[in-house]
């Protein structure tokens, strides 16, 4: 049986068709093409290494969804621990700061990595120099969103950006952090019917600390998961 006048009928009656366009995705009824448009379907990133930037540019609202989500999985914390355990003489790993600081009782080193790999004297070998992150006990990681904007104050009103956390709730900061095995989410939202530009830009490794060496406002900016413990202005409690 010929069905193809009465698929056409039902298309114009309704305004379904297979039109994928990303602009015309809900007059089409074709949402499931869509890209991350929830936190249940969202576009995943990976990050191993940072700092790292994320850079989100499109356009957002009618008559396509309204919405971007982005889940960032971090696994930085696997990073830390490479190479930055205890030698077999038991010394730990110098964290090495580059500044002209006059310390008393103590001469500011000469390092010259062009110089020959053995101390002509026999006495020392060459330090090994390792770009990588050094051991926390419980390693936290600066994020950074920013709403770089078009240029355009009638387009930028309508846009939106925030942070999530892992178990999908809002973040009341533009800055969050988050531990370096852990995930947050990223949403641009459009917040008038008409079709929005984003151009939205989130940093991960504005910073590298231990939970116990955040100051109070950067612990008021760790991301909250249910169950956990954690400490503001001194004071212990748990969400």
């Amino acid at each position: 049986m010929d069905v193809n006048n009465q698929v056409l009928t039902f298309v114009n009656t309704y305004g379904g068709s297979e039109n994928t366009s990303p602009g015309q995705l809900a007059a089409s009824k074709a949402l499931n093409y869509a890209v991350g448009p929830s936190m249940g379907n969202p576009v995943v990133e990976l990050v191993k290494g940072i700092p790292f930037t994320i850079k989100l540019k499109g356009e957002l609202g009618m008559s396509g969804v309204e919405n971007l989500y982005v889940k960032v999985n971090m696994d930085v914390s696997s990073l830390s621990s490479e190479g930055n355990l205890l030698d077999a003489n038991n010394w730990v790993q110098a964290n090495i700061v580059n500044d002209n600081t006059v310390y008393a009782n103590w001469t500011n080193a000469d390092w010259d990595r062009t110089d020959s790999d053995i101390d002509p004297s026999g006495n020392y070998t060459a330090a090994e120099v390792s770009t990588g992150l050094y051991v926390l006990d419980d390693p936290h990681v600066g994020i950074q969103l920013t709403d770089k904007g078009t240029g355009n104050v009638y387009n930028d009103n309508w846009i939106d950006a925030r942070l999530y956390t892992s178990e999908r709730e809002e973040h009341p900061y533009d800055d969050m952090f988050v531990r370096g095995y852990g995930s947050f989410y990223i949403g641009i939202h459009a917040r008038n019917t008409r079709r929005y530009e984003y151009n939205v830009e989130c940093l991960i490794g504005s910073d590298y600390k231990d939970l116990d060496d955040l100051t109070a406002e950067e612990r008021s900016k760790v991301a909250r998961l249910h169950g956990d413990d954690y400490i503001v202005g001194g004071s212990q409690g748990s969400v």
